[in-house]
């Protein structure tokens, strides 16, 4: 009895039930069984994957679809298994399309035996849209902690505009792709602060700082090596972006501090308290009338000071009607009140603002004293956390940020949907209670090799509030925050793809006891007629012949058998 052969009636090269099949060619994955380096077997989603039919792969070396980096990975790791060595079955590569795209796959290999031979049985997974999201996430991270740093060194008191350029230009290099030979200049007002390693090189972005709308100076960042072309040279987009965010940033920071230091230099009786206010201040009498403004207070609302003491309420009040304001200033008292509203500007637009008020008598008249600070823009900044918090809550796959204390810092809205708690209660948990008992073991060595390495991808199992536990896939890399070393993790559930595995690996047992309780003398051959399979009868016959021509060692022939197809 013989087989029929590979690459006629069935090019997956796979003898099976229909179920077993249906199973492989459904599953979302790319599966394929390599023998020799070859192709032996391949379902529909790898050849989609790929780009090729699935009769050009059967027979193709696994390795004509890897990058050359990939390739040298990927046969080192199967020499390893090979030889009996401990190795990670699941790890990422790149591999080459057929219309010539790179991308990111994972590979989750493992030896198996296929026809009386040893093979490798894979599962590969497309990741490039992931790996995409992660480095978009990494990259804004990034772009967030750089600017807040800025902007916290700004807040600093008492800095001076020098402090704070020269502070700046030493943060600049860690925001970019390749810090460690990265330099960076700015130059404003005719000075120049520099990084200690700072020279001119042909690799650098730069963008202009500008104050109400006039260059004053230039942000520039440089690579001293060359390095990898990218969307502008070899920086990124997402480089572009940020530099410049930082001029910009840069900008308004001098903007402000020239001001506060012209400011400082008028001394006057009425205005050490006030005009030193980075705040708008302004003084109204019981009617609604300006009785006096510091200059922050006009300059929000785009008046001169002059200007400004002419105004009432009303005319820059958005949000309160003219009634209620009123009721207002009859209420407030010395207790005060605090609010947030939006303030009309002379040219019409509005800015959000944020109000404390005090009421007190002076002289006999009463008089409200409020200060009203500019925040446009912490609100844009509110709005746009809160869009990247909606996009990362939307994202599908379970994503969380947790410190080196294992206290959660971060999770998504599939993260509270998976465990079963809501996001109060995670951000009150520990990482260690979502791993399932039998993983905190092995949770102490993947922690010491993603501080080595920096990324992992790893199994685990984590337990859900029921007490279930399911099977995970955790990629993990380490990142940095103004507050030290974070940890993000990307989790995706397993189970399906687990139960997968576990009937690929019980059709496989059930199709080789088939062939052991065949009585009959059985062989499988070759297209070119080589023997490549003989089951027990046919070794008792005839020895192990596999390799050998059939028509020699069962017909005594020297050419193939009249017929034989």
């Amino acid at each position: 009895m013989t087989i029929a052969t590979k690459g006629k009636g069935n090019p997956e090269g796979l003898a099976g039930d229909k179920y077993f099949i249906s199973l492989i060619e459904h599953a979302a994955d790319g599966i394929a069984i390599l023998q020799d380096g070859v192709f032996k077997m391949v379902n529909t989603a790898l050849a989609r994957m790929s780009g090729y039919d699935k009769k050009e792969l059967l027979g193709m070396p696994f390795t004509h679809l890897l990058t050359p980096q990939s390739q040298k990975l990927t046969i080192e790791r199967y020499q390893a298994r090979l030889a009996g060595k401990k190795v990670r079955p699941v790890y990422e590569i790149k591999a080459i399309s057929k219309d010539g795209k790179i991308r990111d796959i994972e590979i989750n290999a493992a030896l198996t035996e296929y026809e009386g031979r040893v093979a490798d049985e894979i599962i590969v997974r497309d990741v490039t849209e992931r790996k995409q999201v992660e480095h978009n996430l990494q990259e804004r991270m990034k772009e967030l902690g750089g600017l807040y740093r800025i902007a916290s060194i700004a807040e600093r008191p008492g800095i001076t505009l020098d402090e704070i350029n020269q502070e700046t230009v030493k943060l600049l290099p860690q925001g970019w792709q390749y810090p460690e030979v990265a330099c960076a200049q700015l130059t404003i007002d005719g000075k120049e602060f520099r990084t200690a390693n700072y020279r001119e090189t042909e690799w650098k972005q730069f963008a202009d700082i500008k104050v109400h709308g006039i260059k004053a100076g230039m942000v520039v960042v440089g690579y001293l090596e060359e390095r990898p072309a990218s969307d502008e040279g070899p920086f990124l987009k997402e480089e572009r972006s940020l530099i410049d965010a930082v001029a910009e940033r840069l900008g308004q920071i001098t903007d402000r501090k020239q001001a506060e230091e012209a400011l400082a230099d008028e001394v006057t009786r009425r205005r050490i308290l006030i005009d030193q206010s980075r705040d708008g201040i302004v003084v109204l009498d019981e009617n609604g009338k300006v009785y006096e403004a510091n200059q922050q207070f006009a300059e929000m609302l785009g008046y001169t000071p002059e200007e400004a003491t002419q105004l009432h309420v009303w005319d820059w009040e958005f949000v309160f009607p003219r009634e209620q304001v009123l009721e207002m200033i009859r209420s407030v008292d010395a207790a005060g009140d605090h609010f947030e509203t939006q303030h009309r500007r002379k040219d019409g637009t509005t800015i959000d603002v944020e109000i404390s008020t005090n009421g007190a008598i002076c002289a006999g008249q009463k008089l409200i004293f409020c200060v009203c600070r500019d925040i446009t823009e912490r609100k844009q900044a509110e709005e746009e956390l809160k869009l990247r918090a909606q996009i990362l809550d939307g994202a599908t796959d379970i994503i969380q940020v947790h410190d080196a204390s294992d206290n959660f810092v971060y999770v998504n809205e599939a993260a509270c949907i998976a465990y079963g708690y809501s996001r109060e209660e995670l951000m009150k948990m520990k990482l260690t209670q979502i791993v399932a008992p039998e993983r905190l073991r092995p949770l102490a060595s993947d922690r010491q090799e993603l501080l080595e390495t920096g990324h992992i991808i790893v199994e685990s199992a984590h337990m859900r509030k029921d007490g279930s536990v399911f099977p995970v896939e955790v990629h993990a890399r380490t990142i940095e925050s103004g507050g030290g070393k974070l940890f993000l993790t990307v989790a995706r559930d397993i189970t399906e793809r687990k139960q997968v595995e576990e009937a690929l690996k019980a059709e496989k047992n059930k199709l080789q006891s088939l062939i052991d309780a065949i009585e009959d003398g059985l062989n499988i051959r070759d297209k070119d007629f080589n023997i490549i399979y003989q089951n027990e009868p046919v070794r008792r016959l005839y020895g192990d012949r596999i390799g050998e021509k059939c028509y020699r060692v069962y017909e005594g022939r020297d050419r193939v058998c009249d017929g034989c197809p």
